[in-house]
């Protein structure tokens, strides 16, 4: 058995969410903190289930200018925003690729952003069999 590997770049979980707070963020988003390059931590008791699926910057990352029409390298995590409980991280194992297209709004909320961001996904009941989540994601680059 071979494997040929291309290596196309290398990502740094320590860089994730470099960047300053986003400070005029939208009414209904999660209270979300933790250190960058750790998994981060969120409140949903203040969170307003979206009627449609968004995506708001919350730390406009200071890193480099990354491609949102590429892959997008990055950590996630994803909860429930009725009870809190996390259902999907990549904290524990390894940063994801990440089509930007694939999440609603995320690639304009991408739009000219750089490594280091950090963006709230808010994806309606209805854009997910009825229940409701929030994704959290750090962006380290893209390819």
């Amino acid at each position: 058995l071979v494997f040929v590997v291309d290596i196309r770049d290398t990502f740094c979980s320590a860089d994730a969410t470099v960047g300053t707070a986003v400070t005029d963020l939208p009414e209904g988003l999660p209270t979300v903190t933790g250190v960058p390059g750790t998994q981060p931590t969120f409140d949903v008791s203040s969170a307003t289930a979206p009627q449609t699926s968004t995506s708001t910057v919350v730390v406009e990352g200071t890193g480099e200018p990354i491609d949102a029409t590429a892959a997008v390298a990055a950590h996630a995590v994803q909860a429930s925003l009725d009870s809190g409980e996390v259902l999907f991280s990549t904290w524990e194992s390894a940063p994801v690729g990440l089509s930007a297209e694939a999440l609603p709004g995320l690639a304009e909320a991408l739009d000219s952003a750089a490594a280091g961001t950090r963006v709230i996904t808010m994806i309606s009941a209805d854009d997910n069999d009825g229940e409701p989540l929030v994704l959290v994601v750090d962006v380290l680059g893209s390819y």
